[in-house]
This record gives C-alpha cells, structure tokens and sequence, in this order.
C-alpha cells in the first residue's frame, strides 16, 4: 500500500509539473522574458504552450481542472507581470505581496475555463475541438471587461505580436479571435502527438482511432446533429472573417496614401526626483533643446511623452512654465501635444469643487490650446483608489499614497490640426482596444500613445506594452506613434511592424513618416463582436447544461 501511495503522489506532482511546465511556455512566448528585445521566436512557444496541460484536461474532472487551470495561470502571470514589484518602493510592506496576489487573481481565470470546458463536454458531450477555443475566448473577453474596468493585460492572442500572418486575424475578430485560434493550433497539436504515438505503439497508423474516422463522422451526422451544425457555423464564420480579412487587405494597399512627419521626444527625465524651481527649470530647459532638435526637420506634429512637461497648464500658480513652454512653441511654429494634469474648479451651492485629470493637449504653432483629451482609463492604485476599504490599506502600507483621486474623462477626443485627425491614449490605455475603436469611429486616422513607463526599469513591462499596442495598430489598419518618456518611443506600422526605437533611457528625437489610414475596418465597426459571441455561446451552452436530462438529451 505504501509504494501504491507514493506512485500515486507521484503521479499527482507531475500533473502539477505538466500544468506548471504550460505556464512556463506561456510566459517565455512573452517579449523579454527568454532574452531582452522584440524577437520573433518565443512567439513560437504559444502555438505548443498548452499541449501539457490539454493532455490533463481531457482526463481530469472538472474540480481538477479549475486547480490545474489555476496553476497554469498563476505561473504564467507570477512571470508576465514581476514588474509590479517595481510599483511603490517605498512601502512599508514588500510589494511582491501584490504581485502574488495579482498573479493568483488572473489565474482564477485559467481555472475557470477548465472548469467550466470540462462541465460543458461532460454534461453535453461537445467536441474538445469545439468547447475549448469558445470558452477560453469567452473568459478572456470577461476578464477584459469587469471589475475596475476590466484587465486584458496579457491575453494569449497578444504573445503573436511578431507573428506577421497570425497577428492579420486581428483586423476582422480581435485579439481574442487570434486567442481562438492558438487554442485551436495548441488543441490540433495535442491529437497529431497522440496520432504519433499510436504510429510508434502500433508501427503502423492507427487509422481507425483518426479524429476524422468514418465512426466519429457517422456519429455526428446521425446521432449528434447539433454539434455538426455548430462546428458548420464557425467554419462558416471563421471562411467569412478570413475573406473579410482578404477584401480589406486588398482594399488597404489600393488606397493612395498621404504622407505626414511626425518627430516623437523622448525626455529621460528622472520623475522620481523633487519637482522644485530649479528641478523644473533644468528640466525645461533640457526639454527646449530636444524640441529646437525636433523642430530643425520642420515636422508637421512635435510629441512630448508623458510627464515630459514638468509643470501644469491653465493653473496660475504655475504660469511661469506654461509661458516658458507656449514662447517655445511660438518660436518654433509647429504644433504639440503633451500631457499634464489638469486642474479645474467648478462652483456649487456647498462651495467650489476641485476635479482632477490626467490630460493630453494638442497646442498650436502659437502655443495656443486646440483640445484637449482626458484619461478614461485610469490605473487603479495609481490614480485613484476604487473601494474604501482599499484607502484604508493604502493609507496603512505606502508612506505616501495618492493624494487625490484623479477623475476619469467621457469623451472620446479626436484632434484636428488642418487635414489630420488622431487620438491620444495615455499610459496604460493602450491595452484597451474599445478605447481606440472608438476614437476610429469619430474619425481619428492614426493613434499617439504617450507613456511614462520609468519607474518599471528595464524590465517587461514597456515591452509588453509595445507588443498590446501591435494590435490596436491592426485592428484600425492605422498607424501608432508611441512617444515614451524613457522610451521605447517607436512607430507601428499598420500590419503590426515595430519601427526602430530610441534606446532605453536616453534622451533623444524619433522623426518618422505615416500615412493617415482613409477607412474603417470592420473590427473598428463592430469592436468585440467575435469574442462577445463567444461568450454568449458559452453562456447558452450553460444553461442547455443544466436543462433538465430528457430536454438536454433531445438538444444534444
């Protein structure tokens, strides 16, 4: 009975190690993770990353697989997001406390899915091939969306940031139709090593176990209709996208594009430091020199990154700099966007009231103010802080919390200087992919990204954000200029090419050329549309689930 038990135990720690071993891969198929830089080839690993824990799944109940799920998330995340222990270095608790507790809260979801797959193909007898790409897009589209406005942070879809055909699928079903597709290539994987491994067991192919043998075929035509008819559907789907994607593709190329010089300024400017008179006038006058630099190529748009301005527009208190920044600009005569914070007072019965923004402004060759664009997707913890209870704990842990909960903006700005349109997004908004959809659908023809991302080192953390953005670039069909405060201020292309950046951490000017795309896509038209669908069908098989077993039995 002892050796029993322990080949049991046995067997239980290398499940463990096959679901952990799938986290791993996902991690390393992540920019930065295996070697620094924006490599092609980890991208590879995402495509056989959860072939290990398939191999658990199909033969684990559905409490098993919630905890192998769980796993795979947990490891995966514990990898992608080690930079929040860069956040708050001067707490009083370590922040590899949050940083767990982030990396087991996005693992719930990756439980959730195996959960929720396995009761689905027990309880309605769904083919593997079937049930596991639609539930794994359904979680990821609600991971996205709940809580504090939702966290899409690191969805699969995003590791194909370098895949230059993958990443196309985008264009016409998003990030999570890109996600779909991995599930299915990991899944498909998974029956050609079984297929592989009858071969060697046998000598010869056993073709009477073939996915497709004349059995299984026979078994869906007459005894399982309904699942014939759904696999029907998505192909029949999925034939539509792809030629959607086609047509726009070819659509795309024929448009005769106009040309637009952009200079992006990427400032190195240490924030941390105290922000007195003579901080803020060496500042300024670094960021005078970068901008008569930027200015000598006559560009039609100067970015400043985020942060870059070291004071406050339309704040009298701090006047000084807002005429120091606008007698630039006049010099220079070209127009600016940068970011500051925003400070307004409106007046009530009770007595004024302050609101705080995080803003982008578009400045014009006279330093004049031609809009202005206000943060909607805010970080939590950063820039407010979401439930009382979590003020009371933040009041207890860092030294110094957020003075002042900023207010999040509600419109959805898009500047014009003469015949240009864009959006800005700022810091960590260019995950959010309805954020830029939007901004399409009310006429911006390309995006500007403007971020601080300092604090975070020369880890991950940029990198993986470069990589989100390659999506939203293709989702639009539409340039993205991301103009980063310590870099990687970068062009993407359209089709998801990264243009050369100004290295990390060095100050430095990146002119490049773009040309303002002319049509909407259809993912700019409909948005989420494919992963929605997927979670609306995950839905109905839920409640087909639970029907009771005469009706279910008829359905299936």
């Amino acid at each position: 009975m002892g050796a029993l038990s322990f080949f049991k135990q046995s067997s239980l720690w290398r499940d463990y190690a096959f679901a952990g071993f799938s986290g791993m891969l996902l991690w390393f198929s992540w920019p930065n993770a295996l070697w620094p830089g924006f490599s092609s080839l980890p991208g590879w690993l995402a495509l056989i990353a959860l072939v290990p824990y398939f191999s658990l799944w199909r033969k684990t109940g559905w409490r098993g697989n919630f905890v192998y799920g769980w796993v795979v998330g947990f490891i995966y995340f514990l990898g992608i997001i080690y930079w929040l222990r860069l956040i708050n270095k001067d707490t009083n608790v370590d922040n590899t406390i949050g940083w767990i507790f982030f990396a087991a809260c996005g693992g719930i979801y990756f439980g959730l899915f195996g959960a929720s797959a396995r009761l689905l193909r027990d309880r309605l007898q769904l083919p593997h091939w079937l049930v596991l790409p639609i539930v794994w897009t359904a979680w990821e589209y609600v991971r996205g969306q709940i809580l504090t406005g939702g966290w899409p942070w690191g969805s699969l879809g995003h590791s194909q940031y370098a895949n230059p055909l993958l990443r196309q699928v985008a264009a016409v079903a998003g990030v999570g139709g890109v996600s779909f597709m991995l599930v299915w290539i990991n899944y498909f994987v998974l029956l050609g090593i079984d297929r592989l491994n009858n071969s060697v067991r046998h000598r010869e192919p056993d073709f009477s176990s073939m996915y497709f043998s004349k059995k299984r075929i026979q078994a869906a035509l007459f005894r399982k209709p309904l699942h014939l008819i759904l696999g029907a559907v998505i192909i029949l789907v999925w034939s539509g996208l792809l030629g959607m994607l086609v047509i726009e593709t070819v659509r795309f190329v024929r448009v005769k594009p106009q040309a637009l010089t952009i200079a992006m300024v990427q400032g190195n400017i240490n924030t941390d430091q105290r922000w007195d008179a003579s901080y803020k006038d060496k500042v300024m006058t670094k960021m005078e020199s970068l901008h008569a630099q930027a200015a000598q190529g006559k560009p039609d748009l100067i970015i400043w990154a985020e942060s870059c301005f070291p004071s406050f527009l339309e704040y009298t208190p701090e006047k000084k700099w807002e005429d120091r920044l606008r007698a630039l600009i006049r010099q220079h005569q070209i127009p600016t966007v940068l970011t500051s914070n925003e400070y307004q007072k409106t007046y009530l019965l009770e007595g004024p009231k302050y609101h705080h923004y995080n803003s982008a402004f578009l400045l014009g060759p006279q330093g004049e103010v031609l809009g202005r664009y206000r943060k909607i997707k805010l970080v939590p913890g950063g820039e407010y802080i979401p439930w009382e209870w979590m003020k009371s704990f933040m009041q207890a842990v860092v030294r110094e919390p957020i003075p002042v909960d900023f207010e999040p903006g509600t419109e959805y700005t898009v500047f014009q200087w003469e015949s240009s349109k864009f959006s800005t997004l700022i810091c960590y908004e260019d995950q959010y992919e309805v954020l830029a959809t939007r901004m399409a659908r009310k006429g911006a023809d390309f995006f500007i990204s403007l971020s601080n991302d300092g604090w975070a080192g020369k880890s991950a953390m940029s990198t993986q954000r470069v990589a989100m953005s390659v999506f939203l670039a293709i989702e639009n069909r539409a340039y993205f200029v991301k103009a980063g405060m310590t870099g990687p201020s970068m062009l993407i292309d359209p089709w998801g090419r990264l243009g050369k950046p100004i290295p990390l951490f060095e100050p430095g000017i990146n002119p490049v050329v773009i040309y303002p795309r002319t049509f909407l896509t259809s993912y700019a038209c409909f948005g989420h549309l494919f992963s929605f669908a997927c979670f609306i069908l995950m839905s109905a098989f839920f409640l087909a689930a639970f029907l009771p077993v005469r009706v279910r039995g008829k359905v299936a």
